[in-house]
Parts: C-alpha cells; sequence; structure tokens
C-alpha cells in the first residue's frame, strides 16, 4: 500500500483520489478474503458501504464549506 502511495506520488496529508481509490481497493479486497474464508462475516460489506457513505458525506460538507466561503 505504501508503495503504491509513494509510486503514484499522492500527497501526504490531503483526502486524494488516488489515496481513496487505493484504500478502497484494499478494503474490498480484505472482505472479499475474509468472505471466502468466513461465509457468515458477510457484514464486512455493511462495513464498507458505510465507510463509502461516510467519505460521501465529508466530500459534500467540504464542497459545501468551500461554496458558502466563496460568496463570503
Amino acid at each position: 500500500m505504501d508503495e503504491n502511495i509513494k509510486k503514484r506520488q499522492v500527497p501526504k496529508k490531503s483526502i486524494h483520489k488516488v489515496r481513496k481509490k487505493l484504500y478502497l481497493q484494499c478494503l474490498d479486497e480484505i472482505i472479499r478474503q475474509v468472505t471466502i474464508e468466513y461465509p457468515d462475516k458477510g457484514l464486512l460489506l455493511k462495513v464498507r458501504d458505510e465507510i463509502k457513505m461516510t467519505i460521501a458525506l465529508y466530500q459534500t460538507l467540504y464542497e459545501s464549506e468551500i461554496l458558502f466561503c466563496i460568496k463570503k
């Protein structure tokens, strides 16, 4: 994971599209592996969906705040 982030030169302290994509791919792979080994642990899919919704919410709030600041 760190190698991919360094290779793509992603800034360390920012919400970056590439960083987000890499983390979501990693989470999806972990969920896939756990679900294959322990089918009853499929609840991780709900956790993943919750994380995606939370990220979308923060993105919306961030964009709204930027628009608010621009209007002021």
